[in-house]
């Protein structure tokens, strides 16, 4: 990554890191939480962010749910949803702007967003 950067990944959903490499001119931070950190997120009112994040949904999805995803950028937009059904799902991977409509699996747990702008999430009543 060139500049700044503030943002949310996952980490070790595999293995387990040991250690962190960072090459930087300026100051910089990291810190490592567990998932139960994360953005929590009911699914019953839409969800807001900007840039990269972690949303846990709580409770998980019971069945499958039709989510509004849009997002304003220029950049990757990727969101992967991770559920004890199905496991990991590519649900977007764009370029640029995006709106549409994706499906959760059921038992969706947490949803993992690649974004350079501003992005929103929901779910139709």
């Amino acid at each position: 990554m060139i500049g700044n950067y503030h943002g949310t990944v996952l980490l070790d959903l595999d293995e387990l890191s040991v250690a962190f490499e960072v090459t930087s001119n300026g100051s910089w931070s990291i810190s490592v939480k567990p998932i139960s950190a994360a953005l929590a997120w009911d699914i019953s009112t839409a969800l807001a962010g900007k840039g990269d994040d972690v949303v846990l949904l709580q409770p998980s999805t019971n069945g499958f749910v039709t989510m509004n995803v849009t997002h304003k950028g220029a950049s990757n937009f990727a969101v992967w949803s991770y559920s004890v059904s199905a496991g990991a799902d590519l649900l977007v991977n764009e370029i640029g702007n995006y709106s549409g409509e994706v499906l959760l699996s059921d038992g969706t747990v947490f949803l993992e967003i690649t974004a350079d702008g501003s992005w929103n999430l929901g779910v139709p009543q």
